[in-house]
């Protein structure tokens, strides 16, 4: 069951930072998932995971204790079973800078 992230560190990284940028939370990657909605992966000090945008807000969809990495790789969190969340939920590719930049433009929004 997906859980909000509020107004967290976390959900502001990922309305206010494109994927790479170090900070305490570090957003990895993002992506549409089959629905058509933005989803963000990120690793922060003490846990990494990902979360997509629906009803508003920022829901987390999968997470794991931290690995407080923050290299800015375009990862998925760092191991294999994040990798495999993301390809059970992830439809095309991910989003180069350009892309977003347009979701980030519209607030993650369809």
């Amino acid at each position: 069951m997906p859980r909000a992230v509020g107004d967290s560190l976390i959900a502001t990284a990922f309305n206010r930072h494109l994927s790479g940028k170090p900070g305490s939370v570090c957003v990895a990657l993002s992506f549409r998932d089959r629905q058509g909605g933005f989803c963000r992966s990120f690793s922060a000090r003490h846990v990494a995971g990902m979360a997509c945008r629906d009803n508003g807000g920022w829901q987390l969809r999968y997470g794991a204790p931290g690995t407080a990495r923050h290299s800015g790789q375009r990862s998925a969190g760092g191991d294999a079973e994040a990798m495999r969340f993301v390809r059970t939920i992830i439809a095309g590719d991910v989003l180069d800078r350009a892309g977003e930049e347009v979701a980030q433009e519209k607030h993650w929004t369809r």
